[in-house]
């Protein structure tokens, strides 16, 4: 996810979906209307609640060409797929088919970059642009609810917890962000730039920094 990563990927197939053994549509256990990155503020990585009862095949479902590289690791919400790009594009897909439900683009101008990986909480899309905002975003129409200007790029994934969204950005500061309305908490100044996505248990923020912190 940050910048400093040397991106090897394809310009042309980008978006891959992997079909499930015996399975035409969203398993029904995938419908969470709640996803982050790494799949929760936890950052556990186990994926097995919304996963489904039978293993992927490995064929190909469906790909969709963005025209630049995704670095974003996807995230799948109550059936849709949300996926940001080089182009600066932040986009919704269908899961079952891959077919686009709308894009957003960040920035004044196309090519602020997304590698901030989104999280989809109680209808609102929550990501990092390279042109430094933190955006949310109706995830049902990519309509703009707010955006926080932060310092620098912002790589890192948000975790969104009890109405707070914790984000790290280039500036090297991690910031706490009211998740209705943008308006900052708190924000703490590391020794370096922060591309490191926060973790959240029990009322601590644990994340990195480029200071080696």
């Amino acid at each position: 996810m940050g910048v400093h990563k040397t991106v090897s990927f394809s310009v042309v197939i980008l978006l891959i979906a992997v079909l499930f053994a015996g399975a035409v549509t969203v398993p029904a256990a995938a419908q969470t209307d709640t996803m982050m990155f790494r799949y929760n503020a936890q950052h556990t990585g186990d994926y097995s609640p919304v996963a489904g009862p039978v293993p992927s095949s490995g064929q190909l479902k469906w790909s969709y060409s963005t025209g630049d590289s995704v670095t974003t690791s996807p995230t799948v919400a109550n059936g849709v797929v949300y996926a940001g790009s080089g182009s600066g594009n932040l986009s919704a897909f269908y899961a079952n088919n891959g077919t686009k439900l709308w894009d957003f683009v960040s920035g004044s101008t196309l090519g602020a970059s997304m590698q901030s990986s989104p999280a989809v909480v109680n209808g609102v899309v929550y990501v990092g642009s390279i042109d430094g905002n933190v955006y949310a975003l109706n995830a049902a129409t990519g309509a703009k609810v707010w955006n926080y200007t932060t310092g620098g790029a912002v790589d890192s994934s948000p975790a969104v917890v009890n109405g707070v969204v914790y984000v790290g950005s280039i500036d090297g500061n991690v910031y706490a962000l009211n998740a209705a309305t943008g308006a900052k908490v708190w924000n703490y100044t590391t020794g370096g730039a922060v591309d490191s996505s926060p973790a959240v248990v029990n009322g601590v923020v644990y994340v990195g920094s480029i200071d080696g912190n």
